[in-house]
């Protein structure tokens, strides 16, 4: 832990960061004075009451890390490290850490250096989650476990600060990740017109490509059409699932191109389909077989059509039966109809 001094800004004088050795984490506060006081509530605000007791910390020997200080460390059983005096090195973990949170600082506030207490909280978190060349990871995934939710990662997915380049230095690379999460406007603003015209290009590159597609899928008030079952497509048994829904009528086409659809009987559906997920219906009965539909189920009415279907599966050739049999087809009731004594019928026929 140390202390260090800026310039005088709304009442700010100086910085006091603590680093962890090991994963590099760091706190940090704006301090209006370097008071052993105001070190000591720091530390035991953001540093014991966050994460625990700590064996030992290792500061210089000024006088802020003396009298409450040295008394709240002590209380806890802290083992306190004092480097000898003019011997920064040996507290190097954080007086490099000092240094580039100054120049990312300095930096991120461009001509009016008054600011960085506004931006020390950015500075911090910016810091925390850039990887470190020291561990290979950043510290806030050291600490955490997981990667970090940031904003642009909500709301921009391309958010877009000029300046990126590999071989940048660790100060340069921490100014402008401030930036990102500081959000200026005119990144804001710019970062959003890419964003535009990125998603224009996609979609004239999408109705391009699949112009066909959507000339295909236009349908109007009152058609009937069958939905796309895509809840099936990834899972393993959808062989045995219908590949489609319906029938169903077409209510309206919303301003974003998708159906609202509605049951035979008049409901509504409160879901709206997409346009990719329609096919127009047909009632034939092949279409229906091929829809993975049962014709054992279908021979209430047209059954001597689904017949021909079926026996037409079966390599039957229905102007080979003889015409009392033919006639023995016609006479027969839908109830009374058997399909394997047909089969068997016919086979004998033909032999």
């Amino acid at each position: 832990m140390d202390v260090m001094f800026m310039p005088k800004a709304r009442g700010y004088t100086c910085i006091v960061a603590c680093r962890d050795d090991l994963s590099g984490v760091t706190e940090t506060r704006a301090l209006r004075s370097a008071s052993s006081k105001e070190v000591a509530r720091f530390f035991w605000e953001q540093v014991l009451c966050r994460y625990g007791a700590v064996e030992q910390v290792v500061t210089d020997n000024g006088s802020e890390t003396k009298g409450t200080f040295e008394t709240l460390v002590n209380k806890h059983g802290i083992d306190h490290i004092r480097i000898s005096p003019y011997n920064s090195k040996a507290n190097g973990v954080v007086e490099r850490g000092h240094f580039i949170l100054r120049e990312a600082l300095v930096k991120a506030c461009g001509n009016d250096i008054s600011r960085w207490p506004e931006l020390l909280p950015h500075a911090q978190f910016a810091d925390r989650i850039t990887i470190r060349r020291s561990t290979g990871f950043s510290p806030y995934f050291l600490l955490h476990g997981v990667h970090p939710v940031l904003p642009m990662d909500l709301r921009e997915n391309t958010f877009m600060v000029e300046g990126f380049r590999s071989g940048m230095s660790h100060s340069d690379l921490l100014s402008l990740r401030i930036r990102q999460l500081e959000r200026r406007p005119e990144d804001v603003a710019r970062a959003a017109e890419v964003l535009r015209n990125t998603r224009l290009a996609s979609k004239e590159h999408f109705e391009k490509r699949f112009a066909h597609r959507l000339k295909k899928a236009s349908f109007s008030p009152g058609d009937l059409v069958l939905v796309r079952n895509t809840a099936i497509e990834r899972e393993m048994n959808r062989k045995h699932k219908p590949r489609y829904l319906g029938p169903y009528e077409v209510v309206r086409q919303t301003r974003n191109g998708a159906y609202i659809i509605k049951e035979l009987n008049g409901d509504v559906s409160r879901e709206s389909v997409a346009a990719f997920r329609l096919l127009a219906y047909n009632p034939s009965g092949r279409d229906l077989k091929d829809l993975a539909v049962d014709p054992i189920e279908m021979i209430g009415e047209g059954a001597s059509r689904h017949t021909r279907d079926i026996g037409d599966d079966e390599g039957l050739d229905m102007d080979e039966l003889a015409p009392e049999e033919e006639d023995n087809l016609s006479e027969e009731s839908d109830d009374d109809l058997d399909l394997e004594p047909i089969s068997h019928r016919t086979r004998s026929h033909r032999r």
